[in-house]
């Protein structure tokens, strides 16, 4: 009778490999893609195999609205005085960079630097009924509120790593316009977010302190954006 060890040795070699579908395996060996050790070998072959799916937005799936090229969005950030002191341009660079990203996807948004001139004529008043009144043909307005911001890693200077902190809110406008009648808003979605990048801390002999900031705010603008507009799996991977 043979030893337990030699029982579960024979086993464990009796037992069959495991097998990808033949039409994975080929995709992967035609991109050179290895079979194992690589983290994200599983989701390219599901996007080659599978398509690149679209993921519902956390607005559209709240609210049932699928922003498009029909609406007209209004939108705007604010910061607390100290992260403003700063980071002075913060709230008009990601708004920019959001705007670029709306528009993209056939989304209209009103111009930023009218928005912001508006915003200055009211003595900083980011009032959304006065906003809406201000731009009558907007069916809807974003506000990113930032409530913590930062490009350095806590108590290590010579170190780079972004992180932001707030809440995003959204209002939908009615009323004025064609509508006629006075122009009405009512809050229609909150979402608090956090964004941390990268995952590990950048030295700052790798990269200036402007090229580091301009790329935390792409991945900030990336991720407010997604809470909005509906986007394909590769874009959150």
């Amino acid at each position: 009778m043979a030893a337990p060890e030699q029982r579960d040795s024979d086993d464990r070699a009796a037992r069959p490999l495991r097998r990808l579908p033949r039409r994975s395996f080929l995709v992967a060996l035609a991109l050179g893609v290895p079979m194992a050790g690589c983290v994200n070998a599983g989701a390219l072959i599901s996007k080659m195999v599978i398509g690149d799916p679209e993921v519902q937005s956390k607005f559209h799936a709240r609210t049932k609205v699928a922003l498009g090229k029909k609406n007209r969005v209004i939108m705007f950030a604010t910061a607390p005085v100290l992260v403003m002191d700063e980071n002075s341009s913060l709230t008009f660079d990601v708004i920019q960079q959001m705007s670029r990203r709306f528009e993209l996807r056939k989304i209209n948004v009103e111009n930023p630097n009218d928005v912001s001139r508006v915003i200055d004529r009211k003595a900083g008043d980011t009032d959304p009924t006065m906003l809406a009144r201000e731009f009558p043909q907007a069916d809807y307005l974003i506000h990113i509120k930032f409530n913590g911001y930062g490009i350095k890693e806590p108590n290590s200077p010579n170190l780079y790593r972004g992180y932001a902190a707030g809440i995003a809110y959204a209002w939908a406008a009615r009323g004025g316009g064609e509508d006629g009648g006075p122009r009405q808003v009512i809050q229609v979605f909150e979402e608090e977010f956090q964004i941390e990048h990268p995952k590990h801390p950048v030295s700052r002999d790798s990269m200036s302190i402007n090229a580091f900031e301009k790329q935390f705010v792409d991945e900030v603008s990336d991720k407010l954006g997604n809470i909005f507009y509906d986007h394909k799996t590769s874009e959150i991977l």
